[in-house]
């Protein structure tokens, strides 16, 4: 009798050790469970947004590479003798290569979801040179392109179309209605495609006191705006 009970006090720690660990164990389990739940349910989103795609005031300078096709007409000597010319009314394709560095801001008037209206100011100086029918054309440019613009944004890319007016003073002035559309997959930077809805004109003033189209300076191109904002 006397070695069952000093049996029995013997095994009396282990046994309660064992209950002690178990009693731990699954009180752990169960927190770890809900601590998991409660720290990832409320940051799971079903559609992630991207900070860069909300409009705000941004600005940044931009890069222009453009090219004005010019349409200059006159009266052309046609005839192979000297003496006895024969003049035609004659169009001629001139090529003119544009690079512009400026600044460039751009401010939402208004902002709803993804959509949103405001306005591009830019301002730029330029370099002109003459590629084509050109000879001797270069000099100095000042561009002021100003534009109303609407933008899209989306979860993975932005667009924007943007509708404005241009004013250049350069070797020869020229002012002109603009389009562009411009796009965007990160927060850096804008590609920008513009062009001329209606191209500038100079004309000849004719004795019979008419105007005919002595030029007509129409332009293209490409850009890219490194933006900044404030967050």
């Amino acid at each position: 009798m006397k070695r069952i009970l000093l049996f029995i006090v013997l095994l009396m720690p282990f046994v309660c050790g064992y209950s002690q660990d178990t009693t731990k164990t699954i009180p752990f389990q169960k927190e770890t469970i809900i601590t998991f739940s409660d720290a990832e349910t409320p940051n799971f989103e079903i559609h992630p947004t991207y900070p860069y795609l909300k409009d705000k005031f941004r600005w940044g300078y931009f890069n222009n590479l453009t090219i004005l096709p010019m349409t200059a007409s006159g009266y052309v000597d046609v005839a192979s003798n000297e003496y006895n010319p024969i003049y035609k009314w004659s169009d001629t394709l001139v090529l003119v290569m544009h690079y512009t560095l400026g600044a460039s801001i751009f401010v939402p008037i208004i902002k709803k979801g993804r959509h949103s209206l405001g306005i591009n100011l830019n301002a730029g100086l330029g370099y002109q040179i003459g590629i084509q029918h050109a000879k001797g054309w270069r000099g100095l440019s000042f561009d002021f392109p100003q534009y109303l613009y609407y933008r899209n944004s989306t979860q993975k890319t932005d667009y924007s179309v943007l509708l404005g007016y241009k004013y250049t003073i350069a070797p020869l002035n020229y002012k002109m209605p603009m389009i562009a559309f411009q796009i965007s997959k990160n927060k850096s930077n804008i590609w920008s495609f513009y062009a001329s809805i209606l191209g500038d004109k100079y004309y000849y003033y004719l004795s019979n006191n008419t105007y005919k189209p002595a030029l007509v300076i129409r332009e293209f191109g490409i850009s890219i705006v490194l933006v900044s904002s404030l967050d």
